[in-house]
C-alpha cells in the first residue's frame, strides 16, 4: 500500500464540534468587528442571533396554537365562530414562524456571500502580496495548490457554515421550547412495587435525554469512521487530478517516449486505490443511513410508549399526546444534531483544515523572509560595477549552494555566469533579484530598474501578446510602441500572421507559438523594459542555434542595439562565440574563480 492508502491511520484526532468552532474562530475573528465592512457583518450575525430567538418564540406560539385548538376540537358543542379564530390563531402562528425564517435564511445567505468574498480577498492577498505564490514552491516539493481552495472551496465552506450556524441556532431554540415542553407535560409516573410506591417527576425528560445521548454516541462513532475514510478519499481524489493534469501537461513529451502503457497503469492504480476508500465510504455511509432513518421512524413510537402508563390512567389529554412527540424529536436533534449533519460538517473540517495548511504554510514563508531579510543587503554602490560580497546560498533544507562568494561585474557590459549544472548559477540569480529567502551577505550597485527572464518564458492568462511584452504594465501601449514591437518581431523572424495577431486574445502559451519564439517574446519584453540590469536564466536554450538562420545571434545583436547600456548577466550551457559576452565568471565546487575577456 501506498503512503496515501494508509493516511486513514494517520488520522491525528477526531473532529469534534469544539475543534471545529476553535479553527471557526480564528478564520472569521478578523472579518468581525464595528468598523467598515466588518461592521455589516457583525450586523447580520445578531440579526440571525436575534432571528432565532424570535423564532423560538414563534414556535412556542404555534405550538399553544395548535394544542388549543386540538384541545377545542374535543370538547362537546364546539361552534364553528369558537373554531375559526381558534384556526385563524393557528394561522398567524404559522405564517410568522415562516415570515422569520425566510427572514433568517436571507440574512445568512448574505453573510455566507460577504464572509467568502471577504476571506478570499484576505488569501489572495497574503498570497500574491508577499510573493507565497513563489515562496510556499520553495518549502515544499508538493506545495498545496490554492486554485479550488480561493475559489470553489471558499464559497462552499463559507455557505454550508452560515447554513449550519443558523440551523444549530435554530436546533437550540427548539431545544429550549422542547424542554420546557416535555416538563410542562411530565406528569409524574408512579410505580408501585410490593408495598413501596415510587414517583417520577419529570421522567420525559429524562428519558428523553438519555435516549438522545445512546443514540449520538452510535451515530459519532460510525460517523469518525466515516470523516477518516472521506479525508482519505479526498486525498486520493486530488492525486488523481494531480496525475491527470501531469500527464495533460507533458502529453507531447509522454507520446514520444512511448509512456502510455506506463501512464495507464499509474493513474489505473490509483483510482483503484480510491476505490477502496469510496466503497469503505458507501457501506458506512449506507449503514449511518439506515440507523438515522431508523431513528426517525422510531421516534414518535418511543416517545408514545414513554407516555403510555399516563395515557392507560388518562393523566394526559388528547391534545397533550400529540404534542410530546414533537417535544421529544426537538430535545434529541440537540444532541444529534452533528450526527444528522456530518455530512455538511465533515466537508467544513476538510476544507478548514486546508485552509489552515495554506495560511500555515504563508506564514512559514512570510517568518522566512522576515528572519533572512537583514542578512541580505542591498546598497547603492558606485556607477562602474555590482559588487557581489560574501554571497552566501543555501537550499531549503539547509545545504549549501555558495558559501562567501564575492565578485566585481562592470556595468554596462555582458557577463555570462558559467559552470557545471546545479552548481547554483541560478540561484545567483535568484539572490540578486531579490528572489532567495536563504540568502546571506551584501550586493552593491543594483537599482530598482531590473528585469528577469526566467528559464520558462511567462504569458499572462486571456492577454493578448502585447499584453505579454509590457506585463506585468497596466498602461496601453502607445502607437510608437507597437510600431516598435512589430519591428523587433519581424526582425527576429515572426510569421507575419503572428505580428498582425500582436493584439489578438488568446493562449498565446498554448500551441500557437514555438518554445522558441516564446523566448523571443521574452527577449523583446526585455528590450522594451530597458532595464539598468537585466538577468536571463537560458533566456536562449529554446532558440534555434542554426547557423543559418542565426536566431540566437540576431537575439544577440539586437540586445547589444538596443540595449547598449544595460548591464547584462546570464547563464547559457550552450554560449556563443561571438562578440556578445564581455566577462565570464565561473563556478566550481560553491567557491568562485573567475575569469575576464574583454
Amino acid at each position: 500500500m501506498t503512503d496515501e492508502v494508509n493516511t486513514s491511520d494517520q488520522q491525528e484526532e477526531s473532529v469534534t464540534l469544539l475543534s471545529i468552532t476553535k479553527q471557526l474562530y480564528r478564520l472569521y475573528r478578523p472579518h468581525f468587528g464595528l468598523s467598515g465592512k466588518n461592521l455589516k457583518r457583525t450586523l447580520w450575525l445578531l440579526g440571525i442571533i436575534l432571528g432565532n430567538t424570535l423564532l423560538a418564540f414563534a414556535l412556542a406560539f404555534v405550538n399553544v396554537s395548535m394544542a388549543s385548538l386540538m384541545g377545542l376540537l374535543s370538547v362537546p358543542g364546539v361552534t364553528y365562530t369558537g373554531f375559526f379564530y381558534a384556526a385563524a390563531q393557528c394561522v398567524a402562528a404559522v405564517v410568522s414562524y415562516g415570515f422569520l425564517t425566510g427572514v433568517d435564511a436571507w440574512m445568512a445567505s448574505l453573510l455566507g456571500s460577504s464572509l467568502a468574498h471577504s476571506i478570499n480577498k484576505s488569501l489572495e492577498k497574503r498570497w500574491t502580496k508577499t510573493k507565497a505564490y513563489y515562496g510556499t514552491t520553495l518549502l515544499s516539493k508538493n506545495p498545496l495548490n490554492p486554485s479550488q481552495l480561493m475559489s470553489h472551496d471558499n464559497y462552499e465552506l463559507n455557505r454550508a457554515v452560515t447554513e449550519l450556524f443558523d440551523n444549530f441556532l435554530t436546533t437550540v431554540s427548539n431545544f429550549a421550547v422542547g424542554m420546557i415542553g416535555l416538563y410542562m407535560l411530565s406528569v409524574p409516573l408512579e410505580i408501585s412495587l410490593l408495598s413501596f410506591s415510587f414517583a417520577f417527576p419529570g421522567y420525559l425528560v429524562a428519558s428523553t435525554v438519555i435516549y438522545a445521548l445512546v443514540y449520538n454516541s452510535i451515530t459519532n462513532k460510525m460517523g469518525n469512521k466515516l470523516e477518516d475514510l472521506q479525508t482519505t478519499q479526498r486525498n486520493m481524489e486530488g492525486k488523481i487530478q494531480s496525475k491527470v493534469h501531469h500527464i495533460k501537461t507533458h502529453a507531447e513529451a509522454i507520446a514520444f517516449k512511448k509512456g502510455t502503457k506506463y501512464e495507464h497503469q499509474s493513474l489505473m492504480e490509483t483510482i483503484k486505490q480510491t476505490k477502496v476508500f469510496q466503497t469503505g465510504s458507501s457501506k458506512v455511509r449506507s449503514l449511518l443511513s439506515f440507523i438515522t432513518n431508523l431513528h426517525a421512524e422510531f421516534t414518535s413510537f418511543f416517545a408514545l410508549l414513554l407516555c403510555a402508563p399516563n395515557i392507560i390512567a388518562q393523566r394526559l389529554s388528547f391534545a397533550n399526546v400529540l404534542e410530546i412527540p414533537y417535544h421529544f424529536q426537538n430535545v434529541v436533534n440537540f444532541f444529534t444534531w452533528k450526527s444528522d449533519n456530518f455530512d455538511k460538517v465533515t466537508e467544513c473540517a476538510v476544507t478548514l483544515k486546508r485552509m489552515e495548511e495554506f495560511n500555515d504554510t504563508i506564514n512559514e514563508w512570510e517568518k522566512i523572509q522576515k528572519e533572512n531579510a537583514p542578512h541580505l543587503q542591498f546598497s547603492a554602490g558606485n556607477k562602474r560595477e555590482i559588487k557581489i560580497k560574501n554571497l552566501s546560498l543555501k537550499k531549503p533544507d539547509g545545504s549549501p549552494i555558495l558559501t562567501n562568494f564575492t565578485q566585481s561585474i562592470p556595468k554596462g557590459k555582458v557577463t555570462l555566469l558559467q559552470g557545471a549544472s546545479g552548481i547554483g548559477k541560478t540561484s545567483v540569480l535568484r539572490a540578486l533579484a531579490g528572489l532567495s529567502p536563504h540568502a546571506r551577505g551584501e550586493i552593491q550597485g543594483l537599482t530598482e530598474k531590473t528585469y528577469f527572464i526566467p528559464s520558462h518564458p511567462y504569458f499572462p492568462m486571456d492577454r493578448s501578446l502585447l499584453d505579454a511584452i509590457l506585463y506585468p504594465r497596466k498602461q496601453k501601449a502607445t502607437k510608437e510602441e507597437i510600431k516598435k514591437i512589430k519591428s523587433l518581431m519581424n526582425e527576429l523572424g515572426f510569421k507575419p500572421q503572428t505580428i498582425h495577431d500582436l493584439e489578438v486574445v488568446q493562449d498565446w502559451f498554448g500551441h500557437h507559438l514555438s518554445d522558441g519564439e516564446k523566448q523571443r517574446i521574452e527577449i523583446i519584453a526585455a528590450i522594451m523594459a530597458k532595464p539598468d540590469t537585466l538577468f536571463m536564466d537560458e533566456a536562449t536554450s529554446r532558440v534555434d542555434h542554426d547557423a543559418k538562420t542565426d536566431n540566437k545571434g540576431k537575439i544577440e545583436r539586437l540586445l547589444k542595439k538596443h540595449l547598449p547600456q544595460t548591464t547584462i548577466i546570464y547563464t547559457d550551457h550552450n554560449p556563443s562565440e561571438g562578440t556578445f559576452c564581455d566577462n565570464k565568471i565561473y563556478l566550481s565546487n560553491a567557491k568562485k574563480t573567475a575569469a575576464k575577456r574583454k
